[in-house]
């Protein structure tokens, strides 16, 4: 059976860290998407299958993407969902090819989908240090 590859790629510059310390917050998957969508730096539409946490092979000279700190993705094909992921480290493969090695921001990729149940915060952080 023939198949169209449809996987849109887009590697973006924004302000987010592999450590997953300060994140950023949004009111819904539109304005997320959007968001992120303005801090483009190249895009693709039509890569094959992007698997998650693997390597993405894009065909960009290595110096031209070093700003490049993000990768979202969508699988087209298999559904609607936005993958968002961390670029770990990339890899100069020759000058038409970089390797770029992804990490799943698992926190911008399932925001949306999470359920928190009832839940006891045991301990809080006051706003100051007086009783």
């Amino acid at each position: 059976m023939p198949f169209t590859p449809t996987t849109a790629v887009y590697l973006c510059s924004v302000p987010l860290e592999k450590d997953q310390k300060n994140q950023l917050d949004f009111a819904s998957s539109t304005a997320q998407h959007l968001y992120f969508s303005n801090h483009i730096k190249k895009s693709y539409t039509s890569f094959t299958y992007q698997r998650k946490d693997s390597v993405l092979r894009v065909p960009a000279e290595f110096d031209e993407l070093y700003d490049c700190t993000y990768v979202m993705y969508q699988n087209a094909n298999f559904g609607s969902k936005w993958f968002y992921c961390f670029v770990d480290h990339m890899e100069y493969v020759n000058p038409n090819c970089t390797n770029i090695y992804l990490k799943t921001d698992v926190f911008q990729t399932w925001m949306f989908e999470a359920v928190f149940g009832t839940s006891f915060i045991e301990r809080q952080t006051t706003k100051t240090d007086r009783s």
